[in-house]
C-alpha cells in the first residue's frame, strides 16, 4: 500500500471523525427528569416560554429550559396540548378522563396555573387538539373512536362536528391559510373537508391504513400535505406520504426507512424551511428515536445522537428563532424527561419569498350566505397599503375590515355582521391600483 493512499485514508478518517464530532447531540433538561414530555408546546411571542404536559404534571419554563416550575398536577401518559396565538395565557389540553375510555379538555386562562374541565368525553379517547390559525376562538377536539367536537367561544360552548364514516381519530389539521380545509387521520384512512367539517372524502394513498396516521400542513405551501403511518398488518414497516396537491394524490416518500421502524408518535416540520421534517419514534432497540429529512421526505437519517435509551420520542417542539428542537419522551425514570437539540434548523427565507403571492387576489367570502360571521381571503404580493371595506346594496359603507399596510403574504379576515339587517352585501379590496368586489349575503 503507497504511502499517497495511506495519507488519503487517513484524510478520509478524519473529516469522518471531524463531521461526526459536529453533529450535536441530544440532552436531557436536568429539571424536567422523571417526568416524560408527552405534550410540549413553545410560547407563541416568546420561544423562551415552553410548556410541557408530562406523564406526572405540567411544567413550564421560562428561561429555555434552564429551570422549570411545576405547575399543576394535571399530568397523563396520553395528551395533546395546544396554545391559543394571540393569547399565551390560554392552553388547551386533551387528557384521558375519569372514564377510561374517555378523553376530557381543559382549558387553562393563566398560563397552566389552574385548569377547568370543558368538555367530558364518554367514548375512546383520542388525543388530538387544534387551533383555528385564522378564528383564534374556535378549536376542534377529537372523541374517540369518530368524533370531532368544536368551540367557536374558546371553550364556552361545544358541538359536534360532522364525521366521516372512520374510526379512531388519531389526528386533525387545519389548513393555515383557508380554515375551511381540514384534514383528519384516523387508524381506518385519512380524510378531507373543504367545509370545515360539514362533509368529508377520504384521501386514497394507495396502500391500506389501518393504523395511526399523523398528518401535517405545509405552512408555506398548504397544498403540500404529509401522512405519517404506523406498522400494521398490510404495512410492513412504517410509512410516509406527501401530497402536492391538497390529497389528491399521493407518493411515498420514506426511503430510508427500515423494517425495525414501527412505530411514529410524532410529526413536525420546521415552519423556517419545511423542507426539515423531523418525526419521533419508537423503538429502542435500535436506537433510531427521530428520523430527519432535509429534503420534504425524498429521503431520511436518523437523529438520535443522545436519545438511544430513550424507548421512545413522543413529541416534538420546533423553536426557530432559538434554533433547537424540544422532544418529549423516556423508559425509565433515568430516561424520562424533555431533551433539546440545538444547531439544527435552517431558515430558507428564499423559500417563503418564492411562496409568495404574485398578484393581489380577492376571493368568495366563506361560508355564504352566512349568519353572522364570514370570513374573506385576500393575497398581497408586495408591500400596500391595503383597504378592504363592506357596502350595502345602496353603496353606503357599513364596515371597515382592513385600512393599513400590509407586507406581502396570504391573508384572511373575519368579520361579523351582529347588528345589520339580512340582504346582499359587497366587499372590495383595494391596494395601489387593484381594486376587486365581491357579493356575499346575509340571511339570519
Amino acid at each position: 500500500m503507497s504511502i499517497r493512499f495511506l495519507g488519503i485514508l487517513l484524510c478520509v478518517e478524519l473529516v469522518c471523525t471531524f463531521a461526526d464530532a459536529q453533529q450535536p447531540p441530544w440532552r436531557l433538561l436536568e429539571g424536567t427528569r422523571g417526568n416524560a414530555g408527552m405534550a410540549i408546546e413553545i410560547h407563541p411571542k416568546n420561544p423562551d416560554t415552553v410548556y410541557v404536559l408530562g406523564d406526572k404534571y405540567f411544567m413550564r419554563t421560562t428561561d429555555r429550559g434552564s429551570t422549570w416550575d411545576s405547575l399543576s398536577f394535571l399530568g397523563t401518559d396520553y395528551a395533546a396540548l395546544r396554545t391559543d396565538p394571540t393569547n399565551s395565557q390560554v392552553l388547551y389540553a386533551s387528557i384521558p378522563g375519569l372514564d377510561i375510555e374517555s378523553n376530557d379538555v381543559y382549558i387553562s386562562s393563566d398560563g397552566g396555573y389552574t385548569w377547568r374541565l370543558s368538555l367530558i368525553g364518554r367514548y375512546f379517547p383520542t388525543a388530538t387538539i387544534e387551533v383555528d390559525p385564522v378564528d383564534r376562538r374556535t378549536v376542534y377536539a377529537g372523541q374517540g373512536p369518530d368524533k370531532i367536537f368544536r368551540t367557536t367561544d374558546q371553550g364556552q360552548t361545544w358541538d359536534t362536528v360532522p364525521h366521516p364514516s372512520a374510526y379512531f381519530l388519531t389526528s386533525l389539521a387545519i389548513d393555515p391559510v383557508n380554515d375551511s380545509i381540514l384534514y383528519a387521520g384516523y387508524q381506518s384512512g385519512v380524510f378531507r373537508s373543504t367545509d370545515r367539517g360539514n362533509s368529508w372524502i377520504e384521501l386514497q394513498l394507495g396502500v391500506p391504513v389501518g393504523s395511526t396516521t399523523l398528518v401535517a400542513i405545509d405552512p408555506c405551501i398548504p397544498e403540500n400535505v404529509y401522512v405519517a403511518m404506523w406498522k400494521n398488518w398490510v404495512v410492513p414497516f412504517a410509512r410516509f406520504f406527501k401530497s402536492t396537491d391538497g390529497g389528491l394524490s399521493w407518493q411515498e416518500s420514506d426511503s430510508g426507512f427500515t423494517s425495525s421502524d414501527i412505530y411514529i408518535y410524532a410529526l413536525a416540520i420546521n415552519p423556517k424551511d419545511p423542507r426539515q421534517i423531523f418525526l419521533g419514534m419508537g423503538h429502542v432497540e435500535t436506537g433510531r428515536m427521530v428520523l430527519y429529512s432535509s429534503n420534504a421526505g425524498a429521503t431520511w437519517e436518523t437523529l438520535s445522537d443522545g436519545l438511544v435509551s430513550v424507548g421512545g420520542t413522543t413529541s416534538l417542539a420546533i423553536d426557530t428563532l432559538n434554533n433547537r428542537i424540544y422532544a418529549g419522551g423516556g423508559r425509565n425514570p433515568d430516561t424520562l424527561g424533555v431533551f433539546v437539540l440545538d444547531g439544527v434548523l435552517t431558515d430558507a427565507d428564499s423559500i417563503e419569498q418564492n411562496n409568495l403571492p404574485k398578484e393581489f387576489s380577492l376571493f368568495q367570502n366563506y361560508p355564504n350566505p352566512f349568519n353572522p360571521e364570514t370570513r374573506i381571503a385576500f393575497h398581497v404580493p408586495s408591500s400596500d397599503f391595503v383597504s378592504l371595506k363592506v357596502f350595502d346594496v345602496l353603496g353606503r359603507d357599513v364596515a371597515t375590515i382592513i385600512e393599513e399596510s400590509l407586507s406581502p403574504g396570504k391573508y384572511t379576515r373575519l368579520w361579523n355582521a351582529t347588528g345589520l339587517p339580512n340582504g346582499v352585501y359587497f366587499y372590495r379590496l383595494r391596494a395601489g391600483q387593484f381594486a376587486s368586489v365581491k357579493k356575499m349575503l346575509l340571511i339570519r
